[in-house]
């Protein structure tokens, strides 16, 4: 499977410094997030660590750890990333945190959808995968979406977690 992923460091305030030749959601735009599940920090602070963080415009040294989306430790997790209207999606960039737990994304397939249609725009086996790193992931010049999903495909029997910064469409 070819993976069409771009790997880079994360300087400070290099978001604004990826070519878009596309439509550009950002924290302005009708956007919603859900995922599988949703870490929720116990018995001390019960601090939640929620799907909508991926959508708060924060990334780089900003995103530090209350402001990531965790999920539990389970089979596959997921994050998926809702519109109202069908747009073209060139590229989807991962923003993973900036302090910690670049290592959890790992055997991340970014998938798009449109009404039932189900598309692929990558795969990131995530070998080299380091905390401040963003995944960029071109799609297909036919990719008409939605929605866009991340999902860690797990091993047999083995539980994963997703902990990520931010999720640009």
């Amino acid at each position: 499977m070819s993976t069409n992923l771009e790997m880079r460091d994360t300087p400070s305030g290099s978001k604004n410094r990826v070519e878009s030749r596309g439509t550009r959601l950002s924290t302005n735009s009708n956007l919603s997030a859900v995922a599988s599940s949703t870490y929720i920090e116990r018995p001390i602070s019960e601090l939640e660590y929620p799907a909508s963080n991926v959508l708060d415009g924060i990334y780089d040294n900003g995103c530090k750890r209350v402001k990531v989306y965790s999920s539990v430790n389970e089979k596959n997790p997921w994050l998926e990333v809702a519109w109202l209207e069908t747009i073209t999606i060139w590229r989807i960039i991962i923003y993973n945190r900036y302090e910690c737990c670049g290592f959890r994304l790992v055997n991340l397939n970014v998938t798009y959808k449109n009404n039932r249609a189900t598309g692929i725009c990558g795969f990131n086996p995530g070998f080299l995968s380091r905390d401040s790193d963003s995944l960029l992931f071109y799609c297909p010049p036919e990719a008409h979406a939605t929605s866009v999903k991340l999902q860690i495909q797990s091993k047999p029997g083995q539980l994963m977690e997703m902990n990520l910064c931010e999720v640009e469409i």
